[in-house]
């Protein structure tokens, strides 16, 4: 018989269930619209994600994480990943740079959770942020991890960023993707180059879904872009490229 899972502290609107992933016996759980309550109140529709761990063949929610900097409507946990150290969250519309200043709207941002030897508690890390922030960039629509890497999708292409973004032409979805070495600090992470699709174009923000494999392999999936030779006709696309 499955197990349904649902949020200790359900609501209506929280979008639990919005986003999720699983690693050994770890699920994490994403609810991009929750409330949530900080040090210093109640915060609303910011976003959490659920860690469920697996025990006598039961699931359990063991921990609610969150951005310790969290804001109205950031979406945090809009997409999850999960490995067997690290939880990483994408939180697109955050409006902060890693340490918390420098407003930029929507410009996005991804969150690393590190477990304790036990995976019994979860702290934040990490918070990862492009070289280039935008308005309305969504950073951290999507996230992937492999071994030492991450990837990050994002809605546009920071070498062209005054021609995608804040502008009615066109979008040019991106992955940034990051590397860490765990012999130096396994809470710094290091941009190793920004992905960009080479001949599509979206007429729309599409939220690009990433993908990255042991062997550096990225994929960047855009379901409403359209091919450049042909505009008209908006197809989808997969692209695949090593970091």
């Amino acid at each position: 018989t499955p197990q349904k899972l649902s949020a200790p502290t359900a609501a209506v609107g929280d979008a639990f269930a919005y986003s999720v992933d699983i690693c050994d016996n770890v699920c994490v759980i994403g609810a991009p619209t929750a409330d949530v309550v900080t040090s210093t109140g109640a915060v609303t529709d910011a976003g959490c994600a659920y860690v469920y761990t697996l025990d006598n063949m039961t699931w359990t929610c063991t921990e609610t994480v969150f951005a310790e900097n969290c804001k109205s409507y950031d979406r945090f946990a809009e997409t999850v990943c999960v490995t067997p150290t690290s939880v990483l969250v994408g939180c697109s519309n955050y409006c902060y740079d890693a340490k918390g200043n420098n407003y930029v709207k929507n410009s996005g941002a991804a969150f690393v959770f590190e477990c304790n030897a036990t995976c019994t508690s979860w702290e934040q890390s990490c918070v990862i942020t492009p070289s280039v922030r935008v308005k309305d960039g969504n950073f951290g629509c999507s996230v992937a991890s492999a071994n030492e890497y991450i990837v990050v999708g994002a809605n546009y292409n920071c070498e062209t960023v005054e021609d995608a973004v804040g502008s009615s032409a066109t979008w040019t979805p991106s992955a940034f993707v990051y590397t860490n070495d765990p012999s130096v600090s396994t809470s710094a992470w290091t941009e190793v180059c920004n992905v960009i699709p080479t001949n599509t174009v979206s007429k729309t923000k599409i939220n690009p879904v990433v993908a990255i494999s042991s062997n550096k392999q990225v994929a960047i999936g855009e379901p409403f872009t359209c091919k450049a030779e042909n505009p008209s006709t908006t197809c989808g696309v997969v692209e695949m490229f090593e970091a």
